[in-house]
């Protein structure tokens, strides 16, 4: 591949990491549980961060460092690595896969949503689209640890902060529920 390949793929990754947990956290926001609830509800703060925060943070460390590690693998000098060209590919491939889900849900909803069929046409194409975009971090792991690159510069930093503060909160929200509850 040719390092603006990776740097788009890079770029590719990192813009649907934001858009899919925008669109989590804000779906979570406005959901109707909230409405039918009460703002006031506690309920409502634990939905949020289980169903919302949680599935974020997954998004993000599967993600965002994906796409930063591709973005800056287009500056290198030696880009010719066979895993990281693996990985690549087998990323592209799931995206591509689904996009196609994403596109056929979209035009099959137009006239109306088939609960059963679109969570049997989910799962047949969005099992296998997440196990080749797996493998394809897996390789990425394996190249870091095969190059011994662990060292973290400040963008990495930051976001691992952030997930470990999101996921402290998580974590607090999720042991504080059944004592509210009661």
């Amino acid at each position: 591949m040719i390092g603006k390949n990776y740097r788009y793929l890079g770029i590719v990754l990192i813009s649907l990491t934001f858009i899919i947990i925008a669109s989590t956290l804000l779906s979570q926001i406005f959901s109707t549980g909230a409405l039918t609830r009460g703002y006031g509800s506690f309920d409502y703060v634990y939905d949020f961060f289980l169903k919302g925060v949680w599935p974020s943070l997954i998004v993000l460390i599967l993600g965002f460092f994906p796409g930063l590690f591709y973005h800056r693998f287009s500056d290198e000098k030696d880009q010719s690595n066979k895993l990281v060209k693996l990985a690549a590919i087998l990323k592209t491939i799931s995206l591509i896969i689904m996009l196609f889900a994403v596109v056929t849900f979209f035009f099959s909803c137009i006239t109306g949503c088939d609960g059963i069929g679109e969570g049997i046409f989910a799962l047949m194409v969005g099992i296998p689209a997440v196990i080749i975009y797996s493998i394809g971090v897996l390789l990425i792991v394996i190249y870091k640890f095969k190059t011994k690159e662990f060292k973290l510069k400040m963008t990495e930093k930051i976001v691992i902060t952030i997930i470990i503060i999101l996921g402290i909160l998580v974590w607090v929200v999720y042991k504080i529920a059944p004592l509210i509850s009661n």
